[in-house]
């Protein structure tokens, strides 16, 4: 089994994508050999995965190709401790991505560049640049609106804390994997971008930190 993830700098996964995939990994016990990708490696990665973006896992004949698919098959390989749990299924994945991953790019980008392999500095820029439609000059200029929007979203995902515990009902599961994933990647990019957390959701963050942060900042083998 072999889990091809972002490679950062430091040695670090920078992805708040691949984070999903380093939890559902622990939640489960389970371990498998990780493959450094950069984003100059895209055709490398499409050979050996099928897939054009990380995470990718293959395991022997199986290749999947999205962090959700890749927790489904997890839990189908060992069904002891589901992640993808019945809560998740009234997850909308969609909302989130726009909620929190868009809104958050939007704030960080110009710092999360750093966290990114040197080589791959050039390539982000101008993908960030065209998908925002906003020089990284122009975004630090907007960063203060940007602020507000992203602090609007996390009310709103916070919401779902009021029903119960987790994002995924009475236990964490995959929706809480997402949305920490999302938190993390904001705070490893700018701590000062972290917005202010509802009292709920604050005490969630904080446990689903003591739990999952080491796994998802577990640096690659020097040798990788």
């Amino acid at each position: 089994m072999k889990l091809y993830e972002r490679l950062g700098a430091n040695s670090l996964c920078p992805s708040p994508i691949g984070y999903r995939v380093r939890i559902a990994l622990a939640l489960k016990g389970m371990d498998c050999a990780r493959v450094p990708m950069r984003f100059a490696d895209v055709d490398r990665l499409e050979v050996e995965t099928g897939a054009r973006t990380c995470p990718a896992m293959v395991d022997g004949a199986s290749r999947l190709t999205n962090s959700e698919a890749i927790v489904r098959y997890l839990d189908a390989v060992q069904s002891g401790r589901p992640v993808y749990r019945d809560e998740d299924r009234y997850f909308d994945l969609a909302a989130i991505e726009r909620e929190l991953g868009a809104r958050a790019g939007r704030v960080i980008a110009p710092w999360f560049i750093e966290r990114l392999c040197p080589e791959d500095r050039d390539y982000y820029r101008r993908s960030r640049e065209e998908r925002y439609g906003m020089t990284f000059a122009e975004l630090v200029a907007h960063r203060s609106a940007s602020e507000l929007d992203l602090a609007f979203s996390v009310g709103r995902v916070a919401a779902k804390l009021e029903r119960s515990p987790f994002f995924s009902g009475r236990e964490p599961g995959f929706a809480d994997a997402v949305v920490y994933g999302y938190l993390l990647w904001i705070e490893l990019a700018d701590p000062s971008a972290m917005p202010e957390l509802p009292a709920d959701m604050a005490a969630w963050y904080e446990a689903r930190d003591l739990a999952w942060r080491r796994a998802c900042l577990k640096p690659f083998a020097k040798d990788a």
